[in-house]
């Protein structure tokens, strides 16, 4: 009796708990991606860079984010002294120094930028 009786008191008290749904949290909005139109491109010589995944990615992920940047193409060659990477742009939102500024910022200022040169898109 004192099994059932136990059996009775926990099964009532689970089915007491009350099932509240959670409170409505304010979603966060999505951020919205402007289109970018890419009117210029720059190619940078980039000192620093170790490795096309790692440092081309942070670099990739550095200038996507800068909301001007279109595409990054990172060219990695083995035992260089320099790595080649081309960011396409719309020269409205950032310019080349911005660009080259947040290259060697990235990573606690890993890279060097040894030259960059603007090249028009028609081009």
């Amino acid at each position: 009796m004192k099994k059932i009786f136990f059996f009775l008191l926990i099964g009532s008290w689970l089915l007491s708990c009350e099932n509240t749904p959670p409170q409505n949290e304010p979603k966060a909005k999505p951020v919205a991606k402007t289109e970018l139109t890419p009117n210029a491109r720059v190619e940078l010589r980039i000192e620093g860079m170790v490795c096309k995944m790692g440092c081309g990615g942070a670099i990739r992920k550095e200038l996507m984010n800068s909301g001007g940047v279109a595409r990054v193409e990172v060219d990695f060659k083995e035992d260089q002294k320099f790595q080649r990477v081309v960011a396409h742009f719309d020269s409205t939102k950032i310019d080349t120094d911005a660009i080259k500024s947040k290259i060697e910022a990235t990573n606690d200022g890993q890279f060097n930028v040894l030259e960059a040169r603007r090249i028009n898109q028609g081009h």
